[in-house]
């Protein structure tokens, strides 16, 4: 491994010993043929300015004793903070050749900084090259520090248990996307989203970030910007001690405001962006794969449907199983705790209910298999040869990932899950398919059960039974002028042909405990 970076960086210094050497003999022959047209040798006496001199032949660069301007130039190059005024001072004020050289320096110093960061150069390395570099090219840096540009000030850290926090801060880095965009007319306050989520850095332990990102949603192609991040080897176990100096900010910046081209501004945190496990421990509630009061909804227990959650029954702590704690993302007042806190369609959808249905549909937990509705061993593995099939027509430039084997179905990501729900369907779904997916509101609000649709010269026909018995579902459990609810139930045996303008709403099944008689609740899904 040794002789390998040994070999990179040899190439390395090859590479610019070419680069630099046909820059000279480019630069000499413009000398000469600028001499020999008999412009003024003001301009090409290289003893009149006050460059370092840099001998290529020799292996050591020239003493301070013999140039007394090479000592106090390299020692102030050797300071980080001072790199600026060191490059101005250097080449005295508006030589040609000196601003030449100057940009030469600026650009090899940026091709090792590039060279760094492409490749992960270790500093240890880096600071070899520069020591070889520097025989030939004595201006540049010493440290490799100091070549990058890194504070000498260390960070100040907090200690969150079990790990530690760095604090970014909002305003400055919103000030910097601001001034870089331009102008821009600001609304009053100003709305910014919140991210956070965790990061894991290694398979081999547990450590791992905890990052909070800020986005600007009214800037168009805006780029998130770091916040804060915590590491440890798990997760905060307080998220109000994570979450204190971001609540304490956004306060300030709601409260007292900010500054910006001579106007003041209020900050509005408009939403926390989270996946359902990062929500439910910023707001200090149950997990949404709780079954005991942990819908992030409503107060239901299980699957029974209850009353729908608001921002006052949430701070008020109506249900207090649901409840861990109290929040510090309440001492926000302007945050609705319910709406502001969007749920997460990947945890809740597709390694959810989608993971939950085909697990139990294939077969691939004996613990979870239900008689009638799991899948045969034949049929699961004509759908394995089906996703085979169509695996090499799924585009990587519009799907993430194609789905593997049903055997890998544990291990499947929330894309090839999402690839199955929304695009491959009939993957044995037609089996355990409930009535009412394929069921129907009239304009009178009559219920059918779709059959077929037939052309009937240039009209269009729907044709399917009726349901005799419909009543109004909504008033159990609660009184919603939200919700429509009809529990349907009387199969008529006889067909009913309607056209498909009289369709009204699409049915969908809502979870409910009462199954009686072969009724269920259809709930009718609104056009926008």
């Amino acid at each position: 491994m040794f002789r390998q970076e040994r070999r990179r960086v040899r190439a390395y210094v090859q590479y610019v010993y070419r680069l630099y050497d046909s820059t000279d003999e480019s630069s000499d022959d413009d000398e000469a043929g600028d001499s020999s047209m008999g412009q003024s040798p003001e301009i090409v006496d290289m003893d009149e300015i006050n460059l370092p001199a840099v001998n290529v032949e020799s292996d050591t660069s020239m003493s301070s004793d013999e140039d007394p301007e090479y000592l106090s130039t390299c020692s102030s190059l050797e300071d980080s903070t001072e790199i600026e005024s060191a490059d101005e001072g250097c080449y005295g004020d508006g030589a040609g050749a000196g601003d030449a050289v100057c940009a030469e320096k600026n650009s090899l110093a940026a091709d090792l900084r590039g060279w760094k960061n492409k490749f992960h150069v270790p500093l240890n390395q880096v600071g070899e090259l520069l020591d070889i570099l520097r025989k030939y090219h004595p201006e540049l840096l010493k440290s490799a520090k100091t070549l990058l540009g890194t504070p000498r000030q260390k960070a100040l850290v907090r200690n969150v248990n079990p790990g530690i926090y760095y604090h970014f801060g909002i305003e400055k880095r919103l000030l910097s996307i601001l001034t870089s965009v331009g102008f821009l007319i600001l609304d009053d306050p100003v709305g910014i989203f919140i991210g956070i989520d965790g990061v894991p850095l290694t398979k081999s332990s547990g450590s791992q970030f905890w990052v909070i990102v800020g986005y600007l949603p009214f800037i168009e192609d805006s780029v998130a910007f770091p916040v804060g991040v915590y590491h440890g080897k798990t997760k905060p176990k307080l998220s109000n001690n994570f979450l204190q100096e971001l609540v304490e900010e956004a306060h300030h910046l709601y409260t007292t405001g900010f500054s910006y081209r001579g106007n003041c501004y209020k900050l509005k945190i408009e939403a926390f962006i989270c996946d359902a496990p990062a929500r439910a421990m910023i707001a200090c509630v149950k997990s949404h794969v709780s079954d005991r009061y942990g819908c992030a909804r409503c107060t239901g227990f299980g699957v029974i449907l209850g009353e729908l959650r608001t921002n006052d029954s949430f701070r008020g702590k109506n249900c207090v199983d649901h409840h861990h704690c109290r929040s510090i993302l309440q001492n926000l007042d302007y945050v609705d705790m319910i709406h502001d806190l969007p749920l997460d369609p990947m945890h809740l959808f597709d390694l959810g209910a989608q993971k939950k249905m085909l697990t139990i549909l294939c077969g691939i937990d004996s613990r979870k298999k239900i008689r009638g509705v799991t899948l045969t061993l034949v049929v699961v593995e004509q759908i394995d040869a089906f996703l085979a099939i169509i695996r090499q027509f799924i585009s990587r430039l519009e799907f993430s990932r194609p789905p593997r084997s049903v055997k890998e179905l544990p291990r499947w990501k929330a894309s090839e899950y999402r690839v199955i729900l929304h695009y491959i369907k009939g993957i044995g779904i037609t089996k355990s398919r409930s009535l009412a997916d394929s069921c129907v509101f009239l304009s009178d609000l009559s219920v059918i059960e779709v059959k077929n649709f037939v052309i009937v010269g240039d009209a269009t026909v729907v044709i399917g039974h009726l349901y005799k018995t419909q009543q109004s579902y909504s008033v159990y459990p609660f009184q919603s002028s939200n919700i429509s609810e009809y529990l349907v139930s009387e199969l008529s045996t006889e067909l009913r042909a309607s056209d498909v303008y009289d369709i009204l709403y699409k049915a969908v099944r809502l979870p409910t405990f009462l199954f009686l008689d072969g009724s269920f609740v259809v709930f009718p899904l609104r056009k926008k």
